[in-house]
């Protein structure tokens, strides 16, 4: 079970989420945490658009780096990488 300390050490930054099944990325703002039956859980919201969500940490990317070129974005993180066009 995760500490509170724990749970909010994300709030506040910028991330990256994955809509399920597809390989479609966007930038949010981690704005809770919440521990939901032994899964971390995030509640996030996009930083162009409206509304808030609860989502899956695995499904959230808190570590990358963002890399335009050429029209092609590049996601790092600190455990894969992805490139999408």
């Amino acid at each position: 079970m995760a500490t509170a300390q724990e749970l909010a050490q994300n709030i506040g930054k910028t991330a990256l989420l994955q809509v399920a099944g597809s390989s479609l990325w966007f930038e949010v703002e981690i704005v809770d945490a919440r521990q939901r039956y032994g899964n971390l859980d995030y509640k996030v919201r996009p930083l162009s658009g409206e509304g808030e969500q609860w989502h899956q940490a695995s499904n959230i990317l808190t570590q990358y780096v963002l890399k335009k070129v050429r029209d092609e974005v590049t996601v790092t993180t600190s455990v894969q990488q992805r490139t999408h066009g």
